[in-house]
């Protein structure tokens, strides 16, 4: 039995998979398998991945296309091996990440899981920015507030998709819409410290890619909204914390430019309405952005 699981969660994106699957395949790692959990809602993706012959690599058809959440607990339900990561079908590991992630892992069995930090790759032109910024090296999560903190913080967490997790994980744990709608992905990150630690390591092992169309580069003002509501429930960070305060303000700021990118632009008054509330409580920061944006 392979001692890692390397799943790739894929939807409807057969031209990207094919590299990410390529990359799951060059890992200096030896036991484990990669196995492409298939969400779409076409046979595209099976149809490409058809040729591809290497023993440690699996197909999954979901019978069913399946809400984003839906498939990564489907996902969490199909693990068997000690050790499992779930990867982003756009996304390219580092030959070296399996490895580094494992000889993390099993330092300490008080370790449940071990992120790694990534090169953000934007509409396609590679940068030299970096998702996870630490200056004293890799970092050590001990409980959710601390979580919660480095989420809060300015790129304070590595992606999604980079963790290598103990089997414990799958076995007791779900990602819940209810617990920060889109967002619950954080969350769920901040739930399974319950059972064990969270290294993050700083030194980047993966290609991160924000497409302008994906998801993930859209401000979604409600579904922040929810997440920060699970926040202020669960942890000591309250709506009264400067943490808090801040978030809300940079939702509101996101939602006023990511608007007047539009074409369907917002009532005036309800743009008029958030331009003092940001004013107001932070006018020296973020107010001057705004009138760049709104006039350029």
């Amino acid at each position: 039995m392979p001692q890692i699981q390397l799943f790739i969660a894929t939807y409807n994106r057969p031209a990207l998979v094919v590299n990410a699957i390529k990359s799951a395949l060059n890992q200096s790692f030896k036991s484990y398998e990669v196995i492409l959990s298939d969400n779409s809602t076409n046979s595209e993706t099976e149809i490409l991945i058809s040729d591809i012959k290497d023993n440690r690599f699996k197909y999954i058809r979901r019978k069913q296309s399946l809400q984003a959440i839906d498939h990564l607990n489907a996902i969490l339900s199909d693990v068997t091996a000690d050790y499992f990561m779930i990867f982003h079908d756009d996304d390219i590991m580092y030959p070296e990440m399996l490895s580094e992630l494992y000889n993390n892992i099993i330092l300490d069995n008080n370790i449940i899981a071990v992120g790694a930090n990534a090169r953000i790759i934007t509409s396609n032109i590679f940068t030299n920015r970096l998702m996870f910024k630490n200056r004293s090296g890799n970092l050590l999560i001990n409980d959710r507030n601390q979580m919660a903190h480095q989420y809060l913080i300015k790129r304070g967490i590595v992606p999604f998709p980079s963790y290598l997790y103990n089997s414990k994980v799958a076995k007791k744990m779900f990602l819940n819409f209810d617990n920060g709608g889109k967002h619950c992905d954080v969350a769920f990150m901040m739930d399974i410290t319950s059972i064990g630690n969270v290294l993050f390591l700083n030194k980047p092992l993966m290609n991160y890619f924000i497409r302008p169309v994906q998801d993930s580069a859209i401000n979604d003002f409600l579904q922040k909204i929810k997440l920060i509501n699970f926040i202020t429930r669960t942890t000591i960070y309250k709506n009264n914390s400067k943490l808090i305060k801040r978030f809300r303000i940079v939702n509101l700021y996101y939602e006023l430019i990511q608007d007047n990118k539009s074409n369907n632009q917002m009532h005036f008054k309800r743009k008029m309405k958030i331009i003092k509330l940001i004013f107001k409580i932070s006018p020296l920061d973020f107010f001057p952005r705004i009138i760049f944006h709104l006039i350029k």
